[in-house]
């Protein structure tokens, strides 16, 4: 804007007021009427029950102390004893599932599930699994290949996390209905399979697991949730959710969470979307 009939210089007290007047405007009160809209505050959490990592560590290792635990070998019965006797330790109601199974290669193997309760008369329940036994071969290892496993990792590391969390359930006296599963037989698949729908090597894997799914420990039995730890203690270890229960976990995971886990975290497992068809 030009100013008619002033100079260059006289206009200067004018282009000082400019920034003057835009401060006050700018500082100005608000409207007595407007509200600043606040993000709703998330509901806070249930206390988090407690977790001793050194001690689910100290579990992992004591499976390992046994070896590896092939089913049929003396460090897998062991193993399973030993497990047994700290379960009921720990206050639970412990079934075991005793079967024969035939693995891929035709040969007959003991299975033995372990299953462990806590409040068995309540109705709704939770269910938590993990594998015990490890893989007879390493046939995914570049330098060990066609050895047993130890299973720190595979088999071990969910183990420990579960016992650690029976440790914490035996100091409640009125806790919720929490079942324990611990299946046998679950790593004796195919050497080299495919792991999916369309090769039929799916059928050779989680024996123990198609057992329970067809003769569950108590008639008609049915958990609201369950949730599964398989090699879970490797280092920097992320999670992700697989496809099935990307099709039925968010209905239970509620809108106020959404905010809480990273996108991340929940990012399909391809791959691990599969589901035994016809085996339970």
């Amino acid at each position: 804007m030009r100013l008619q009939g002033r100079s260059n210089k006289g206009s200067w007290p004018l282009l000082w007021l400019l920034p003057v007047a835009m401060l006050l405007v700018t500082c100005a009160p608000d409207e007595p009427n407007s509200v600043k809209e606040e993000a709703p505050a998330l509901p806070a959490l249930p206390p988090t029950p407690g977790f001793d990592q050194d001690s689910a560590y100290a579990f992992v290792q004591k499976q390992v102390d046994f070896g590896p635990r092939v089913p049929g070998t003396p460090g897998h019965k062991a193993c399973a004893d030993w497990m047994v006797a700290k379960l009921r330790g720990f206050g639970a109601t412990v079934i075991e599932q005793t079967a024969s199974v035939t693995v891929f290669n035709g040969q007959k193997l003991p299975m033995r599930n372990i299953v462990a309760s806590w409040n068995p008369q309540a109705k709704e329940r939770v269910l938590l699994l993990a594998h015990y036994d490890t893989r007879p071969f390493a046939d995914k290892d570049d330098e060990r290949t066609g050895e047993p496993i130890l299973g720190a990792n595979d088999g071990g590391s969910g183990v420990g996390i579960l016992l650690e969390i029976a440790r914490h359930l035996a100091l409640k006296q009125h806790g919720p209905g929490v079942d324990m599963l611990f299946t046998d037989v679950e790593d004796y698949g195919q050497p080299n399979g495919a792991m999916s729908a369309d090769d039929n090597s799916i059928a050779t894997w989680a024996l123990g697991s198609q057992y329970f799914s067809k003769n569950p420990h108590v008639a008609n039995y049915k958990a609201r949730f369950g949730i599964l730890l398989d090699m879970c203690g490797a280092k920097d270890a992320r999670f992700y959710r697989e496809a099935i229960s990307m099709r039925y976990a968010p209905r239970h995971r509620g809108p106020h969470l959404e905010n809480r886990f990273s996108p991340r975290s929940w990012r399909t497992f391809r791959g691990r979307d599969q589901v035994f068809r016809g085996h339970g």
